[in-house]
C-alpha cells in the first residue's frame, strides 16, 4: 500500500472512515449484523447453523452473498471501465448509499440496509486497478495483522511508513463507527449523506486526475 500515490492513500484512508460509518448505521439497523466485516458475519452464520436456527442463518448468508455481489460487480467495473473504473465505482457507491439513506428511514428500512452490504463489497473494487494492489478497506484484519508484523521489523528501513499508514487506516475506520453510530442514533439514515457527499468529492478528484498523462 506504501507504494500507492499520495491521492490514492488518502482516498484509501477516507474510504474506511466511510466503511466504519456505514457498518455502525447497518449494525443498529440490523440488531447486530455487520455490512461490512463479513468475517463476523461468518462466524455467526455458522452459530446459527449449530443451533439449528435457518431464518437467521439464511438472513446472515443473504448478507455475505449481497457483499460479494458487490466486490464482484466492483471488479467488473474495473475490468470493462479501466482507468475510469475507480472513479465509476464511488458514484455507484455514492447512488446506493443514498437510496439507502432514503429508505432507511421510510417503510422499507429492511431495504434500505440490504443496499448497504453490496456497497461496502464494491468498495474493495476500488484499488484493484493499482497493479493488482489488494487492500481491504471496510475490514481491518489483514491491517491489523500488518500493523502486529509492522511493530515487529519496526527497525527495519523504510517499514515505519507502511506501518504508520496502517494505523491511520485503523484507526480512520474506528473513527468513522464513532461518528456513524453517534450520527444514526441522532439523524437516522441522514448521516450517510455525510458519506455520500465524500463519495462524490473523491470521485470527482478521481475524473479529474483522469486527464493527468500515466508516469
Amino acid at each position: 500500500m506504501q507504494t500507492l500515490p499520495l491521492e490514492r492513500l488518502a482516498a484509501a484512508i477516507l474510504l474506511a472512515a466511510i466503511a466504519g460509518c456505514v457498518d455502525a448505521v447497518g449494525f443498529t439497523e440490523l440488531g447486530g449484523y455487520f455490512v461490512s466485516f463479513m468475517s463476523g458475519n461468518s462466524t455467526r452464520l455458522g452459530l446459527h447453523i449449530a443451533a439449528h436456527e435457518w431464518r437467521p442463518a439464511l438472513f446472515t448468508f443473504g448478507l455475505v452473498a449481497l457483499f460479494v455481489g458487490g466486490a464482484a460487480a466492483g471488479a467488473l467495473i474495473v475490468d470493462r471501465a479501466g482507468r475510469a473504473g475507480a472513479a465509476a465505482i464511488l458514484l455507484v457507491e455514492a447512488l446506493m448509499l443514498a437510496t439507502a439513506a432514503a429508505l432507511l428511514d421510510g417503510p422499507r428500512p429492511l431495504i434500505g440496509a440490504a443496499m448497504l452490504p453490496p456497497a461496502m463489497g464494491l468498495s474493495n473494487a476500488f484499488l484493484l486497478g493499482e497493479g493488482g494492489v489488494r487492500v481491504g478497506l471496510t475490514y481491518m484484519t489483514g491491517t491489523l495483522v500488518r500493523i502486529g508484523t509492522g511493530l515487529a521489523a519496526l527497525g527495519t528501513p523504510g517499514r515505519g511508513r507502511a506501518l504508520l499508514l496502517d494505523i491511520l487506516l485503523w484507526l480512520s475506520l474506528v473513527g468513522g463507527v464513532v461518528l456513524g453510530g453517534i450520527g444514526y442514533v441522532r439523524f437516522g439514515g441522514t448521516v450517510l449523506l455525510a458519506p455520500v457527499t465524500a463519495l462524490v468529492l473523491i470521485g470527482l478528484v478521481e475524473g479529474f486526475a483522469l486527464r493527468r498523462p500515466r508516469a
